[in-house]
């Protein structure tokens, strides 16, 4: 009895210190900013004549974009695009320029504490952060303030379903979305009570039945990540209506690759 009890206070004893890790050490399994030189982020800006964007948060960090347009002088339909938790503008940028060939505006900003972009990474900022954006972009020359949509990829997901609730969003298009960080985190911990433990909190699931937008739902087919079943459970209660595609084959981080996911967007975003 002694030895079985020395092995329940060890065990106990394991399963309190990954309870603390876990609670101190979430932002660094959350969050996977990389920051940026100005010549990187220059040369990318150069490269595909996109115009830069610096706008002040509510607390006075600095958040830094690209501004993807042809100038023209009839304001455009734009799309605001929120990427994931290990992505960075300067990487994927390029890949806007179709959205840009095809009419459409595209406004690519980091978040918090990654590229040029000052501050930490949390959501309850990002989440607001948004909201700063999404209300500078109303005062742009070529932007159609009456047909602005959102793009959330991953965590990015949650923050574009946020902003489609508290702002008035034209479509929604979210690519490998989780129904909530909560359940994304019991999936990958489930002997802990995440539901306590959780500082980071986004959920698509409880947003979708309010959001009456046109929304165009992607997943992975092989996601290892973010199972599909979950982008499918967000479709389904999604208010509006909705289009869902499943990539065949293609994983967590495929989803801008291809032509048919850039046909479908676009498709998508020139529907009357």
């Amino acid at each position: 009895m002694k030895k079985v009890k020395k092995w329940i206070l060890i065990l106990a004893g394991i399963y309190l210190l990954a309870l603390v890790f876990l609670y101190f050490g979430q932002d660094k399994l959350t969050f996977f900013p990389h920051k940026t030189l100005d010549e990187d982020w220059t040369k990318v800006i150069e490269s595909i004549g996109g115009d830069y964007v610096s706008i002040r948060a509510y607390d006075r960090e600095v958040l830094e974009g690209i501004f993807l347009s042809d100038h023209s002088e009839k304001p455009r339909p734009t799309v605001l695009f929120f990427e994931g938790n290990a992505m960075r503008v300067e990487e994927f940028a390029h890949d806007f320029t179709r959205l840009r060939d095809n009419g459409i505006n595209v406004l690519l900003m980091d978040y918090r504490g990654y590229g040029l972009s000052t501050g930490k990474p949390n959501t309850d900022d990002f989440k607001k952060d948004a909201e700063k954006i999404f209300d500078a972009m109303l005062k742009h020359p070529h932007i159609d303030n009456n047909n602005i949509s959102v793009w959330g990829y991953s965590i990015g997901s949650g923050v574009a379903t946020h902003l489609a609730s508290v702002r008035p969003i034209s479509k929604v298009i979210l690519s490998v979305p989780f129904t909530s960080t909560v359940d994304l985190a019991k999936r990958m911990f489930p002997i802990f009570p995440i539901s306590k433990l959780l500082k980071h909190r986004l959920d698509n699931l409880a947003l979708a039945p309010s959001l009456m937008q046109p929304a165009l739902i992607m997943a992975g087919e092989k996601d290892m990540k973010i199972p599909s079943k979950q982008a499918q459970k967000v479709a389904d209660n999604w208010g509006g209506n909705v289009k869902f595609y499943l990539g065949p084959g293609k994983g967590h981080n495929e989803m801008l690759e291809g032509e048919v996911v850039w046909e479908k967007v676009v498709e998508f975003l020139k529907l009357e």
